[in-house]
């Protein structure tokens, strides 16, 4: 092409593309050095993006095929001549760069003689920043958050396998974090002060908590959650006041307890995931190894008639507490391990008999199965699409289903990098493409789903992996059978 620039190392003195260290977060990388060549073998491609501030000249350019992601992003921030350079990811086809433009194109088949490549740039996922941490006192099983928009307070709750829920002021402890990084004198042993963020420590079962979570009230102020585990109950209950006021600080312990508004009696043996209805948050579903999956409403216990003729009449009447299913499922033919309610009809359900049903809850009939070769232990059910991640019991590979799809494979993909069972995955709250897993092999991963290579790894936990949540669309949350509580930042730039 006559009009076509020479993005050669002559005419681009400001960045080295000719010494870029391969990708680090490529598997079985090929620690191979090429001797140079007196002519580099060279690709016209063309950059666009959807960024309007970061929009370059989208003429092609003739530029090293030797170059992966890091020199591509270069050349990119040498044409936007920025204060700050700003890191760049690159999709050719929807499929994010992890290996030289070479090796891309010989892979896929490809000539690069007469061939215009397009290079899409995003901004990168920046690297995954510790936020400190806090102990709870047995194995992390559940982690939940709540956010008040009104008065921006953030609040999480821990279930472990004490049978203690504990509930955690986020905007204490991250003043304390940032207070602590602005100390330059503080020592690591006061790490954990009289105070670290502990608002309160609830007894709520005598065995270990499987799963809990917030229930949102209006007020934001005294919340509701539900909890449930090993004693096959699950408790529905009031929270004390989650804003401490000069009102109530008199009154204020953290060993205050919470009020029991109703128990669900019904399953046989463990329940391994409850899940709210998002259409009206009034209903509820729970699955167990009991092989069934139940649905529960929330109403306020009522009033039953005492036969204790020894009591006087007016004591007669009691509150009754346990509360019946109105529905229960049961075509699975093993334990039921997750469960997810997506929509005000429809929930998605995970079972050590290697299937993922679909259910329309109305008609109780199970709409779709979807077969795997593993038991499944974990679902994410993405919002507003039909894609499920699946993590399984003997096997550290992550699936990626889309349970309507009309054509091809109902697995649309896997991911491979952890090295023991996945015990948690989740979509992130805003971008379609990120999501984190946990792993009995200590390690949370977060993964973009158009890259089969994971983006990072957090290697902070000293022990299994057994919840992952986020905390709106920056912060991550962790926990596992070290006890930690560990926070992490992590910034979506798309």
């Amino acid at each position: 092409m006559s009009d076509e620039s020479d993005f050669s190392d002559e005419n681009f003195d400001d960045v080295d593309i000719n010494n870029e260290s391969e990708e680090d977060d490529v598997e079985n990388n090929e620690e191979e050095e090429e001797e140079e060549e007196e002519e580099i073998e060279k690709v016209q491609a063309k950059f666009f993006t959807k960024y309007e501030k970061y929009k370059i000249s989208e003429k092609p350019f003739m530029i090293p095929s030797s170059l992966s992601r890091f020199g591509l992003s270069e050349i990119i921030n040498h044409f936007l001549n920025l204060e700050t350079p700003v890191p760049f990811d690159i999709l050719i086809d929807g499929v994010l760069l992890r290996t030289t433009l070479k090796k891309y194109l010989s892979r896929k088949g490809i000539s690069s003689d007469d061939t215009i490549i397009d290079l899409e740039y995003i901004l990168a996922l920046d690297t995954p920043t510790p936020e400190g941490e806090r102990i709870h006192d047995d194995w992390i099983s559940s982690i939940s958050t709540l956010s008040y928009n009104k008065s921006g307070r953030k609040w999480c709750l821990t279930g472990g396998y004490d049978g203690v829920v504990k509930i955690w002021d986020l905007n204490k402890i991250q003043q304390q974090f940032i207070n602590k990084q602005n100390n330059e004198n503080e020592n690591d042993e006061d790490d954990y002060d009289e105070d670290d963020g502990t608002l309160y420590e609830l007894q709520c079962h005598n065995k270990p908590i499987k799963s809990a979570f917030f229930i949102p009230t209006e007020d934001g102020k005294r919340g509701k959650m539900l909890t449930a585990g090993l004693d096959h109950t699950i408790k529905w209950w009031k929270l004390p006041p989650l804003v401490i006021t000069k009102k109530n600080k008199k009154n204020y312990s953290k060993e205050n307890s919470a009020k029991l508004l109703s128990r669900y009696i019904g399953h046989t043996d463990q329940i391994e995931e409850i899940s709210l209805n998002p259409s009206n948050g009034k209903q509820f579903c729970s699955c167990s190894f009991d092989k069934t999956i139940k649905f529960w409403e929330l109403n306020l216990p009522s009033m039953i008639q005492s036969n204790d003729e020894d009591e006087p009449p007016k004591k007669r009447r009691k509150l009754n507490l346990d509360q019946v299913s109105v529905l229960s499922l049961d075509d699975h033919k093993d334990s039921v391990t997750s469960i997810k309610w997506t929509d005000k009809r429809t929930c998605i359900s995970g079972s050590y008999d290697k299937s993922i049903r679909v259910w329309d809850i109305p008609s109780s009939i199970s709409t779709s199965i979807l077969i795997g070769r593993k038991p499944i232990s974990c679902l994410s059910v993405q919002e507003n699409t039909n894609l499920i991640l699946s993590g399984h019991a003997g096997d550290s590979v992550i699936r990626l289903w889309d349970y309507r799809s009309k054509e091809g494979e109902l697995i649309k993909k896997q991911y491979k990098s952890h090295t023991g069972n996945v015990s948690s995955v989740n979509w992130h709250p805003t971008n379609e493409h990120i999501f984190v897993s946990g792993s009995f092999d200590n390690k949370v991963k977060i993964w973009d789903t158009r890259s089969s290579f994971c983006l990072f790894t957090i290697d902070k936990h000293d022990d299994k992996v057994l919840s992952t949540c986020w905390n709106g669309d920056d912060q991550l949350l962790t926990g596992g059978a070290d006890t930690i509580l560990q926070f992490h930042k992590i910034a979506i730039n798309e």
